[in-house]
């Protein structure tokens, strides 16, 4: 059996306690030689192994996009990454198994959940419209996010991932949507949060079969 280099690196991100996040987790995995690994989401394991209460739990991860360089950028959210899940406040102590086909490697990294916004938002975004509103499965291109109170900070959540977005206005965010978003049809949940911790509400962007 082989052996993976794991490195992990976790901030906060949009998570705070009594909410359900997400924090953000960075991974580089290389192999016993120093060459960066190609991987799927399959690949990779989270859990908490030590939460504030003293406890292990589940954790769930999903990768936003394909990895690059052995590098892999994850959401992350508490247990089972329902919307009904909230973080706790404190350090966790989280944990990554990476698994290859005749590899394997693991790290830990501390993942410190604030217990308050730092800054307390003015007023939450809002999300009046998407454009497009239905797309075909497999579809990739721009996510057009109408609304207001976004900010130059403000990032969008697609199905829980975090596509790549660009601030246009106080009233518009575009989205570059990739097809780890779309493979799978189904009514995605938009949402976007804003740099002072403020967070709109949930709008529905429909993926049909093709």
């Amino acid at each position: 059996m082989g052996i993976l280099h794991v490195f992990i690196q976790l901030v906060p991100g949009a998570a705070v306690a009594g909410n359900a996040g997400p924090a953000f987790g960075a991974v580089s995995v290389t192999d016993a030689a120093g060459v960066p690994t190609v991987l799927d989401e399959e690949a990779f394991r989270f859990m908490v192994v030590v939460s504030p209460a003293g406890q292990s739990e589940s954790m769930t991860a999903l990768m936003n996009g394909a990895g690059q360089d052995g590098f892999y950028y994850f959401s992350l959210f508490p247990r089972t990454g329902d919307i009904s899940e909230r973080w706790a406040g404190g350090d966790h102590l989280v944990g990554v198994r990476v698994s290859a086909a005749d590899a394997r490697g693991q790290a830990l990294g501390q993942l410190r959940i604030p217990t308050r916004r730092v800054t307390e938002a003015k007023a939450n975004p809002v999300i009046t419209l998407l454009d497009p509103p239905t797309v075909k499965q497999g579809w990739e291109g721009v996510l057009k996010i109408s609304g207001r109170g976004f900010d130059r900070g403000s990032f969008a959540l697609v199905d829980r991932r975090l596509p790549p977005t660009t601030y246009k206005s106080e009233n518009l965010l575009e989205v570059d949507v990739k097809r780890n978003i779309t493979d799978t049809p189904g009514e995605k949940v938009v949402q976007v949060h804003t740099s002072d911790g403020g967070f709109s509400n949930e709008m529905t962007w429909t993926v049909v079969r093709g």
